[in-house]
């Protein structure tokens, strides 16, 4: 990851931090820090500069108050037209900065500063007395901004005024370092400040997307199998009301998406008992993907979860009150995310809310249900129990599939699954929006997402590809799909829709690449299983597969019914 930072003061010590953070979270990141004293306009207008020649995926702006509003002071005695010609001024130039940036930059993502709001003003008490006050005149130039970059793809706006609240703006600024050195952070607050960054740098490389929990003296307070039902702390009062609480954030991630899952050592029918009949529990079971309420070492029953889920174990959180669980978990599994709850209760909801891990730069409709749909599994797999053969239990699905080419409402999921499919994904080639978006518009690709839903639930938005027409041929750049629908013939019916298209544009051949990684090997003959023949194969594992679709005879799974394409104009 190249990661740049542009700011209107001393800022070096950021990048060793920067550089620190991405150490520490197993990601490679190569910062620059620029300090500017023209409000960054040579870095980010000159083509010829060193930031653009960096070519950073992301770049951060930093543009404190006194740089880019030197008479801010003065805006208390300013006239209402001339506060509102400067405030129109000043957004103007961050708006002209930022489509400079992503132009030369494209694919890049840019993150930009809100304006500290001061503590003091010349006005005193009556500040919010006047119309349009000093504060209140940052406060709209923040309100413009943030309504400006809102639905601007790639552009964020991190909110640095809440950032110096929530460590303390007097504490944050030391007067001796600014006049002597330029400097308006100290060095605790700068490190505070890179820990923040990688919130935008995290979900890029690597999405936590499920929480796996312990059950007593995690979610409730004793222990059931000792104290019994009716004694566990839970409830309004303390300290049963902390417990309460950190699952009032554990729903709350939930209905963001986030996977909830148990591994508890405990009686079966001890914990089943709290989670269904207890009147203070929050998460029910229909809250939980999976749960994992035996004996078994910890470690193993990590294993399975991630297996069962079909999901990759760095993407799981392990939350356990138990020291020495916490231990086992990261001697075994070093890539998941070991969350060192604090000793007393009242602290665990603050814990996890501190933790930056669970953020996404797009929060589609398929992430709100996510997991929903991993607790709808479960009785797809109770219903599969029942069936003794594959064919039989698939038929009683009824599956049905829609394959919708890229539009505004798609793209941000088809990038989305391009960034985080890692194992039945053909080449795990990363997009961004922005170049998703390019491709849709390119008559010579054809990009599209599918849908898939059963009589169980929706499964929502489960896979994309990418097909490219090169004269004759026609490149399948990316194919990939969610784990969780796998063996049920979906993909099959996907690349029998991207032979149909291909076929339709006129070409004789369709190519699909398969490009290994450490996580995709399932999909290494997912082409010759679709009748392609072998082009190439280089000693990597990187191999060529074709197949004539002039007279291929294109089939679907005759139980999964495909909704009609809805197109991009539709």
């Amino acid at each position: 990851m190249k990661v740049a930072v542009a700011g209107t003061f001393t800022l070096h010590k950021l990048q060793p931090m920067l550089e620190e953070g991405g150490k520490s979270e197993d990601v490679s990141i190569q910062a620059r820090v620029y300090t500017s004293y023209n409000l960054c306009a040579d870095e980010i207008c000159n083509k010829a500069s060193d930031l653009n020649g960096f070519r950073p995926d992301v770049l951060f702006i930093l543009l404190d108050i006194r740089s880019l509003i030197p008479e801010y002071l003065g805006l208390a005695h300013t006239s209402k037209e001339e506060k509102k010609r400067i405030i129109a001024d000043k957004l103007e130039y961050i708006k002209r900065l930022a489509a400079i940036f992503m132009e030369n930059n494209s694919g890049a993502m840019l993150v930009i500063h809100n304006l500290e709001i001061p503590a003091y003003s010349p006005l005193g008490i009556l500040d919010k007395k006047v119309e349009m006050g000093m504060k209140d005149c940052i406060r709209m130039l923040n309100t413009s901004l943030e309504e400006e970059f809102r639905n601007q793809k790639s552009v964020y706006v991190f909110d640095y005024d809440g950032f110096l609240s929530k460590h303390g703006k007097k504490s944050a600024f030391d007067p001796r370092f600014y006049y002597l050195a330029d400097m308006k952070l100290h060095d605790g607050m700068m490190r505070e400040l890179a820990k923040e960054y990688m919130a935008y740098i995290k979900p890029l490389k690597r999405l936590r997307k499920c929480i796996v929990l312990d059950l007593d003296n995690t979610l409730w307070g004793g222990i059931v199998g000792e104290d019994g039902f009716d004694k566990i702390k839970l409830g309004p009062t303390p300290p049963g009301n902390a417990f309460v609480e950190f699952q009032k954030i554990l729903l709350a991630l939930f209905e963001k998406g986030i996977i909830l899952a148990i591994n508890s050592k405990n009686n079966l029918e001890d914990g089943l008992k709290v989670i269904r009949e207890h009147p203070h529990m929050i998460l029910r079971e229909k809250h939980f993907s999976t749960m994992r309420i035996n004996w078994q070492d910890k470690a193993a029953n990590l294993k399975e979860i991630a297996e069962e889920l079909g999901i990759g174990i760095d993407s799981i959180v392990f939350v356990d009150d138990d020291k020495l669980n916490r231990l086992r978990i990261k001697s075994v599994f070093p890539e998941v995310l070991v969350v060192e709850l604090p000793e007393d209760p009242s602290f665990y909801a603050e814990t996890v809310m501190e933790l930056n891990d669970f953020n996404t730069l797009q929060l589609t409709e398929d992430d709100k249900s996510r997991g929903r749909m991993y607790a709808e599994e479960r009785q797809r797999k109770e219903l599969q129990s029942k069936f003794s053969d594959m064919a039989g239990f698939l038929r009683e699905l009824q599956i049905k599939v829609e394959i919708e080419e890229a539009n505004s409402f798609t793209i941000p999921r088809i990038s989305q699954l391009t960034n985080r499919t890692n194992q039945f994904n053909l080449t795990t080639r990363r997009y961004s929006e922005a170049e998703i978006e390019r491709f849709s518009q390119d008559r010579n690709c054809y990009v599209c997402s599918i849908k898939a839903s059963d009589k169980l639930g929706d499964n929502g938005t489960v896979g994309c590809a990418i097909l490219k027409i090169q004269g004759d041929d026609a490149i399948i750049d990316t194919f990939l799909m969610s784990c969780r629908i796998l063996g049920r013939q979906i993909e099959n019916a996907f690349l029998s829709h991207l032979l149909e298209r291909a076929k339709s544009r006129g070409v004789s051949r369709v190519i699909g690449e398969y490009m290994p990684t450490k996580k995709n090997e399932q999909t290494r003959e997912f082409y010759r299983d679709g009748g392609f023949f072998l082009i190439e194969k280089k000693d990597d594992g990187y191999a060529r597969w074709g197949l004539d679709v002039s007279s291929y005879q294109i089939a679907y799974p005759d139980f999964i019914e495909v909704m009609r394409e809805v197109s991009a104009d539709a």
